[in-house]
């Protein structure tokens, strides 16, 4: 019982300390674009974004290089879009921190339409700490059994490093993954 009572304590100070991972993933006001979370898994590097600026969506390292190859742009436009770029067509790492900038193929890179930089992370590091560990484990049980801490997930970012297999749904299926 000492042992839960120490594991809960944890899991309850990780999640406390995880709620800043996520960084400001607004572009100022009126430019169209937004980024929510870029979580890394398995098979791809999945986005969740908005963009409505003519064009498409690029991922940009601090120094305002490519950080995707073509033909893997962000071209959905609308609100909450949901997109995926397969390995290898990214220079995409966990715990990267990128811009999502509009990109026209025609005039290039526009640098004052990108959003604030915004931390890679890898699925299933559900409190930001760079590794996936028992307090995980913990916080994505909580969640699905309801007793989790009311401060997670705090952001977007935890919600989708949750989601494992990247199904929508945060479930018993994320955490036998999780468990693996």
């Amino acid at each position: 019982m000492k042992i839960l009572k120490t594991l809960a304590a944890i899991a309850t100070f990780a999640t406390i300390a995880g709620s800043a991972v996520a960084s400001d993933g607004e572009a100022s006001p009126g430019h169209g674009i937004y980024v929510d979370s870029i979580v890394m898994r398995d098979n791809a590097t999945y986005v969740r974004y908005g963009h409505k600026n003519k064009g498409c969506a690029i991922l940009v390292d601090k120094k305002g290089r490519k950080a995707q190859n073509s033909p893997n742009y962000l071209c959905s436009h609308g609100a909450d879009q949901v997109d995926y770029i397969k390995h290898g067509h990214a220079k995409v790492f966990a715990g990267r921190e990128l811009h999502l900038c509009t990109y026209i193929p025609q005039k290039g890179l526009s640098k004052k339409h990108c959003t604030g930089l915004i931390s890679v992370r890898e699925a299933g590091d559900l409190n930001g700490d760079g590794d996936i560990n028992v307090i995980d484990m913990m916080l994505l049980h909580g969640d699905i059994m309801g007793t989790g801490p009311d401060s997670w997930p705090a952001n977007a970012t935890d919600e989708d490093a949750a989601d494992l297999n990247g199904d929508g749904d945060v479930n018993v299926i994320d955490l036998m993954l999780l468990l693996k």
